[in-house]
């Protein structure tokens, strides 16, 4: 198995999760009180018009991370370890126009022209590592993954599109107060180690190319430490390998 990433979902109301309808709620949820070890390492983040607001160093291992969504945009936040002597400058000069431009190309059927677009990406990026992070959320909510660090340089980005614009493009003119970098934001994992533990899950949740999402329980109402383990990873041509969100549906 690959290492495992952590996802605190909190459910009230009868939940879908890729497929999966809830189950019964006559059965007691376990006992949980926080959804994190008493020793968590607890990383606040904030989501800001199109902007992250969070710290710039941290230390390394099992870290929290609390995406608060204030702005009016569904948003997330992506993780990815850069290599050494490489970061948020390089992003946002060279990664993101790239992609948007890459991307307008797409959209306009210039495949052809897209694919040479892409064709410019450095060769060092393929050597960025996806770490996962806070998955998409709605505004005024907050979600909440605990993952594992490994010291280094990492970019947290939103790639969530606004009018076909990346959030993570710089000046991107749909926000009403744009920032000098757009939605991304550079923090450093130390070689300090936190000393926080892995969250005790309730739920175990598996990934694989084969049989897609597997829940080994039914979904109860109440708070879930959900497990979710990569059994393999494949990335595809939108550069992006496989991912678990959660959505509530309404009736």
């Amino acid at each position: 198995m690959k290492k495992i990433l952590f996802l605190l979902l909190i459910a009230t109301l009868s939940l879908l999760v890729a497929g999966l309808a809830a189950g019964p709620t006559s059965a007691a949820s376990p006992p949980h009180s926080s959804g994190v070890p008493a020793n968590a390492n607890v990383v606040e983040l904030t989501a800001h018009h199109l902007e992250f607001k969070g710290p710039t160093e941290i230390p390394s291992g099992w870290t929290t991370v609390r995406l608060k969504n204030e702005s009016e945009h569904v948003h997330f936040a992506l993780f990815a370890r850069y290599p050494e002597g490489r970061g948020v400058e390089d992003h946002q000069q060279i990664i993101a126009p790239i992609f948007q431009e890459g991307s307008e190309l797409l959209w306009a059927g210039q495949l052809a022209e897209a694919f040479a677009t892409f064709g410019q990406l450095p060769a060092w990026y393929f050597d960025v590592v996806i770490t996962g992070g806070p998955g998409l959320i709605a505004p005024g909510r907050t979600a909440q993954t605990t993952l594992y660090l490994e010291p280094g340089t990492y970019v947290i980005e939103c790639y969530v599109k606004t009018d076909r614009v990346y959030h993570s493009v710089p000046s991107n003119l749909n926000d009403p107060e744009p920032s000098e970098y757009g939605m991304v934001h550079e923090i450093t994992v130390t070689e300090t180690p936190s000393g926080a533990s892995a969250p005790e899950p309730t739920l175990e949740m598996t990934l694989s190319t084969e049989r897609g999402i597997e829940v080994a329980d039914k979904v109860r109402p109440g708070l879930h430490t959900v497990a979710v383990y990569f059994e393999d990873q494949t990335v595809y041509g939108n550069f992006a390998g496989h991912d678990v969100h959660l959505a509530r549906l309404e009736s």
